[in-house]
């Protein structure tokens, strides 16, 4: 299992450490060297670490998604201008789960094609640390 750390309530993050204290050095050295540069890390924000599973999964669509798209493409079409749309009201369950079925392929083999690109990385679990400065 590896481990990533976000700073503060940032968003993103950072690593792929093999264990919880790895990430947490890491992210200290990361915070001292900010604060060496005269740059508050934590901006205002709460003064925390936060060290969770780094967890990588391959996008998905919805077919409920892909049909609210396809609805959006419809309108932006027409100007808004009410349309009849009879493949987007009124699919049978059948029909909804044999688009999700092409839609699952279809992006399978595209994930395929450009490789580690296809994935979204994110951490999961996370854990919060308070982090205290070290006294000099």
């Amino acid at each position: 299992m590896r481990y990533a750390y976000s700073i503060g309530d940032c968003p993103d993050f950072e690593g792929s450490y093999e264990t919880v204290d790895a990430a947490l050095k890491a992210a200290e050295k990361c915070i001292a060297r900010d604060i060496k540069k005269g740059f508050d890390p934590f901006v205002g924000g709460p003064r925390q670490i936060l060290v969770g599973h780094h967890a990588t999964v391959h996008p998905r669509l919805d077919v409920d998604d892909a049909i609210e798209a396809m609805q959006d493409f419809a309108d932006d079409y027409s100007n808004g201008i009410a349309g009849e749309c009879n493949f987007l009201d009124d699919l049978t369950d059948d029909e909804k789960a044999k688009l999700d079925e092409l839609l699952k392929k279809a992006i399978a083999k595209w994930a395929t094609y450009i490789g580690s690109k296809a994935t979204v990385d994110f951490i999961e679990g996370a854990n919060t640390y308070v982090y205290e400065e070290a006294k000099k």
